[in-house]
């Protein structure tokens, strides 16, 4: 028969670290690798749940595709929801049932060219925030 060791609870927890600690120490590698792979795994589902292609060349290599915020709202976005963009916001919007309002996909090609044209256009008026933020007022 075994006796059971009579430890408390911060005991156990004080255990159980160290004994990660000592595995993680052992086998390094092995935390990136499934890291990797999470992070590919919930990358491809994305791709696939905003429809597999750019929307506005149709590029379907996955390694080029990136998600775009419609509304330039990232900063807001990242504020709001808490995350720092890439694999945090791909997991809290994979909870959310991946919502195609708010977002799409894009290549790097065109969400650059999409920056460049939204650059140009806040040049062109750079009161136009300010002035769109006092008539709401």
């Amino acid at each position: 028969m075994v006796k059971k060791l009579d430890i408390s609870d911060e005991e156990r927890i004080k255990r159980k670290r160290a004994s990660t600690k000592k595995w993680h120490e052992k086998y390094p590698w092995k935390n990136v690798e499934a890291t990797q792979k999470y992070r590919d795994k919930v990358q491809l589902e994305m791709v696939v749940a905003y429809g597999g292609k750019c929307l506005h060349c149709g590029e379907a290599d996955p390694d080029v595709l990136l998600l775009d915020h419609i509304n330039d709202d990232a900063p807001e976005d990242r504020k709001k929801n808490k995350h720092k963009g890439g694999i945090h916001m791909y997991a809290k919007l994979r909870k959310a049932g991946w919502p195609k309002d708010t977002h799409q996909l894009l290549c790097h090609n065109c969400n650059w060219r999409k920056e460049l044209k939204r650059r140009k256009e806040e040049r062109k008026n750079p009161y136009a925030i300010q002035q769109e933020a006092t008539c709401l007022v």
